[in-house]
């Protein structure tokens, strides 16, 4: 019987590598949570664990405030394209801290409800800012709604009523950071301030202002500031008269149309309800037209004037060709025609529907401003040719009879 081969023993290969084992404490850990985040539509907080209430607050803008992109760029890349904007920054926050002071940012952050920013986690930044620099801060985080978006004062508000304890914060103590100052000339890194609303914010709120360059390198700015576009104080200071002849009336004895003209958010509808509810006029606006266009009825306004009743068109109607329908409609009927023409200035209508949304009158639009240049760009403004009976100007008077309302619209609000 053949005798069996042995089998070639095995030498093993110098080249194979050996599997390699990890300790559960090499693995990559996921850095510890120092704080929560509380969060809804409108607005985020953080708050780290440590936090306290305190009177005295130090609060800062985040962006080219306490931090700025790696580089020359404006916007972040990425979530970790950042750099203090000072070497001195962590210094002064960590002095402010051993004083006694609640150190809180306040920023707006509209490219989070708009998607603008989607490369960007504002949470995990704002983690990584406060990791690193090691101190308890509280974040708020406006994603748009005016009625958090500096410069009003809501983030400020939500701070003192609910988010600082029974602690009463000074004013007098307390002090707002942010390169939003309005300022004109060129800074040393070729910038100009693209807004104002870090000063305006503080200017609501009523405490001390400073730029970066003046708090963290105690460099005085001495130029020149950008106008105020729109100072809400001014409209009740400056009251103007309504009616523009001021011999002008609203009412007349005898039947008549009245063409409502003025781009969105210049008080045409408040207008109506104070000055033009009355039993013998009658309102229809651009939703009342087309429900009878679409169900094939006769115009409401047709209905009206045969009634005997006058007749006011609530709508914007900036071009000619919109208001000759109506001119037509009146000169068939054999009735005088007027224009109310509310000539208001843009940034004020801007203002009206910030306000119009802070207080709940009307729902967020993110592009309300959009629209609303828009409307200015449309418009024609009226003339007596067109076959107007007068051209009324009215004037933006603003009243109020709710208190906490007149207090809101006299705040510097977002443009």
């Amino acid at each position: 019987m053949p005798k069996r081969k042995n089998s070639p023993i095995k030498t093993p290969n110098p080249q194979t590598k050996k599997p390699k084992y990890f300790s559960i404490f090499e693995m990559k850990q996921e850095p510890v949570k120092k704080g929560t985040w509380k969060c809804t539509d409108e607005v985020w907080i953080y708050t780290h664990k440590d936090i306290q209430s305190k009177k005295k607050i130090a609060s800062f803008d985040m962006d080219h405030t306490l931090i700025k992109p790696k580089g020359s760029g404006i916007h972040p890349k990425f979530d970790d394209d950042w750099e203090y904007l000072f070497p001195t920054v962590p210094t002064k926050l960590k002095k402010l801290h051993k004083d006694d002071y609640k150190i809180v940012i306040f920023t707006n952050q509209k490219g989070i409800s708009t998607k603008k920013n989607s490369k960007i986690d504002i949470k995990k930044r704002v983690e990584d800012i406060i990791n690193k620099l090691d101190i308890p801060i509280q974040v708020f985080v406006s994603l748009g709604h005016p009625k958090y978006r500096k410069p009003y004062k809501g983030m400020w508000e939500l701070l003192s009523k609910e988010h600082n304890g029974d602690v009463d914060i000074s004013i007098e103590d307390s002090i707002y950071v942010g390169d939003g100052a309005g300022r004109m000339n060129v800074s040393e890194n070729g910038r100009r301030d693209f807004t104002n609303s870090d000063r305006l914010f503080a200017l609501n709120i009523g405490i001390k202002f400073k730029d970066p360059e003046e708090f963290f390198l105690d460099q005085t700015y001495n130029g020149r500031y950008n106008e105020i576009l729109f100072d809400p104080k001014t409209a009740f200071l400056n009251k103007q008269p309504l009616l523009l002849p001021k011999n002008s009336h609203i009412m007349d004895e005898k039947q008549e149309i009245i063409v409502l003209v003025g781009i969105t958010g210049c008080g045409k509808s408040h207008f109506v309800s104070k000055h033009l509810n009355s039993e013998r006029y009658r309102i229809i606006n651009d939703s009342d037209i087309a429900v009878c266009k679409l169900l094939g009825k006769k115009s409401s306004a047709e209905e009206i004037l045969e009634s005997g009743k006058s007749l006011v068109i609530d709508g914007e109607n900036l071009t000619k060709s919109v208001r000759k329908s109506w001119i037509n409609m009146a000169k068939e009927k054999d009735i005088i025609i007027r224009c109310f023409y509310f000539d208001v200035n843009i940034f004020q209508c801007i203002h009206n529907m910030m306000f119009k949304q802070i207080i709940g009158q009307t729902k967020y639009h993110p592009h309300v401003k959009k629209d609303i240049m828009l409307s200015k760009s449309n418009l024609e403004k009226p003339s007596k040719e067109e076959g107007f009976e007068e051209i009324v100007r009215i004037n933006f008077c603003p009243e109020f009879d709710n208190k906490d309302h007149e207090e809101i619209y006299q705040n510097y609000l977002p443009l």
